[in-house]
């Protein structure tokens, strides 16, 4: 990932994430299912890795979270900042491991959107199983948003269809594989191209 395109993204990124086609079909009606079925009071503890302009983490500061974000785009980060005065919010890139600032932290939910699709699958699992050793115990979940398919199947077919939208450098999920590492992970397919994925 380049910095620098995300940067200059930044300004365009709310606008592009409403639309309902290719990569963010159903996104933002799914996000509001989900803010709706939460039980979010001032104790509930959120962090969103890759947090961007912060179009999903401000859903739920804006329902009384406390919450944390990173992102390595500074541009990103400036946008977040004004949405949520009192979050914490910082720069640091996702390849580079759980940054210091948080390694001692414990989350209610881990929030990943759009962003780990970027990592090759090797190392989409390792960040996952990383950041998974934050969650409380008792109910801390991780929930991630991504361009999605069911099965491998569904994947080529797509591709095939959409190669005018299709990037062969990003590395998109697949639900049957994913669910084979981790033994408590829940999938919705909730578009055509996007999925979200509970793990506990």
């Amino acid at each position: 990932m380049k910095k620098e395109i995300f940067d200059k993204w930044s300004a365009q990124y709310d606008q592009d994430v409403t639309r309902d086609n290719f990569p963010f079909s159903g996104y933002e009606k799914t996000l509001e299912k989900l803010i709706n079925s939460q039980r979010i009071t001032h104790s509930t503890q959120i962090l969103e890795i890759g947090v961007g302009t912060g179009f999903l983490l401000s859903k739920f500061y804006d329902n009384g979270a406390q919450c944390y974000g990173f992102d390595f785009s500074e541009q990103m980060l400036h946008i977040a900042e004004e949405k949520m005065l009192s979050a914490l919010l910082f720069q640091h890139d996702l390849k580079n491991g759980i940054p210091e600032k948080i390694k001692k932290a414990k989350f209610s939910m881990i929030l990943a959107g759009y962003v780990l699709h970027h990592f090759q699958w090797e190392e989409k699992i390792r960040i996952i199983q990383q950041y998974l050793s934050l969650l409380k115990k008792e109910d801390g979940r991780m929930y991630i948003f991504d361009v999605s398919f069911r099965t491998k199947q569904d994947y080529d077919q797509y591709r095939r269809e959409h190669l005018d939208v299709w990037d062969d450098d990003e590395h998109y999920f697949i639900a049957s594989e994913m669910t084979k590492h981790f033994e408590n992970c829940d999938y919705i397919q909730f578009s055509d191209c996007g999925g979200l994925y509970t793990i506990l």
